[in-house]
């Protein structure tokens, strides 16, 4: 048999087991995913562990099934500081703009390997609300500190490494046209974007984590990535660099990723897949966390929404855990 006929029997045979988590998914009754996610929202431990919190499940046709867990929780209209789940909305932006064709520097800034690392938010939080919303995307750039330096500081030796700071987006901002927006107009710039039923609102002018949403409307959002509206969603996964210098050492500068999370990035968004529990899944964890994710197969997405402000607790890899144990639940129909 010739080189050629086996590749192309390969390639039809991967294509295949690609289909296979898929097929069997939709083999199960609708009913029964609901009833099982259901569950592990309110009885598996890991889920228990991040309550209060909302969450919700849905595909191309929309929301599919979605509840509220624990005391207190937020509804699906609840509005939120979702912290780093805005640089996923930032990444569906630059490929809307693009349309698709990035450039390398392009590349660069959403796979966070600039040389721009110094970059510290909360330089750009106000205490006057009236400083505040006139502060400017290119004003929080060049904010500074004493103890801290200026944002804008570029560290060449990091140059090509991945460094998770938002100092890479915060730059391709001011490159770009968004530079004079503040907290009103980068809200209207990014709905008119991204669909400006999705109500996105700016506490600081921040592309990577300024934003404040409900959990439905960032359903919405992700909906439209499925459905290939947002280009970005043709694009996921694309350009990975390692994200934890546990999997890769020498290659991942700083990471707020946990040993156990030795995930890859991709356009502004994770891809978890860890090779010891990872699902493949893309997502974008909020360090409140706000957790948004669309499984391996771009099959459904899920999210969910919550604000913890006690950054000891790790709000973002807890909520990843528990989204990941719903995912399970979705797809086979079984409590995990």
């Amino acid at each position: 048999m010739s080189n050629k006929r086996v590749m192309q029997m390969t390639a039809v045979a991967l294509a295949w087991l690609a289909c296979v988590p898929a097929l069997a998914a939709s083999a199960v009754p609708l009913a029964q995913r609901i009833a099982a996610t259901e569950q592990a929202a309110r009885q598996h431990t890991l889920c228990q562990a991040i309550q209060p919190f909302y969450w919700e499940v849905g595909d191309v046709q929309g929301r599919q099934a979605s509840g509220r867990e624990g005391k207190d929780a937020p509804a699906g209209n609840t509005v939120m500081a979702i912290a780093s789940s805005t640089k996923w909305l930032f990444g569906a932006y630059v490929a809307q703009v693009r349309n698709g064709q990035f450039t390398e520097q392009d590349i660069q800034a959403l796979t966070m390997r600039t040389g721009y690392v110094n970059y510290q938010h909360r330089l750009c939080v106000k205490r006057i609300a009236r400083r505040q919303n006139a502060l400017t995307v290119a004003e929080c750039f060049a904010e500074s500190a004493p103890l801290a330096g200026r944002n804008d500081k570029l560290t060449p030796d990091a140059i090509g490494q991945f460094n998770y700071n938002g100092g890479h987006f915060q730059h391709w901002a001011v490159q770009s046209d968004l530079g004079a927006l503040n907290n009103a107009t980068l809200a209207t710039r990014m709905n008119a974007v991204l669909g400006n039923e999705l109500q996105i609102a700016f506490d600081s002018p921040q592309l990577p984590g300024g934003a404040r949403m409900s959990g439905e409307n960032y359903g919405r959002f992700l909906q439209k990535m499925l459905t290939g509206e947002l280009v970005l969603g043709n694009h996921l996964g694309q350009y990975a660099v390692c994200a934890n210098d546990k999997g890769c050492p020498g290659e991942a500068g700083k990471s707020p990723l946990p040993d156990d999370m030795r995930w890859h990035y991709s356009l502004a968004h994770w891809v978890e897949d860890d090779p010891a529990s990872g699902d493949g899944a893309f997502s974008s964890a909020g360090a409140f966390g706000f957790y948004p994710w669309i499984d391996a197969d771009k099959t459904h997405y899920g999210l969910i929404a919550r604000q913890e402000d006690l950054f000891f607790d790790r709000p973002a890899p807890d909520s990843a855990r528990c989204g990941a144990v719903l995912r399970r639940a979705w797809l086979s129909g079984a409590m995990p």
